[in-house]
């Protein structure tokens, strides 16, 4: 059972690793993330000194920059 699982799930892996999509979908996200990311750590960088720190600090950015995760 679980050879033949194993044999499977290879073979997807194997199949998904060639086709473009795969690769242009993960690029996608990762430039996305690195794209809020950047902008959620200059907006902290920048704005920390003229607002309130509750409003740029990371713990609460975090939260916003779960959103370009999804």
């Amino acid at each position: 059972m679980m050879q033949t699982f194993r044999a499977v799930f290879l073979a997807e892996v194997r199949t998904v690793r060639r086709l473009a999509r795969t690769w242009v979908l993960g690029v996608l996200a990762i430039g996305t993330t690195f794209a809020g990311y950047a902008f959620f750590a200059d907006l902290h960088g920048e704005a920390s000194s003229f607002l309130p720190s509750a409003v740029t600090s990371p713990r609460f950015l975090v939260d916003s920059l779960g959103g370009y995760l999804l």
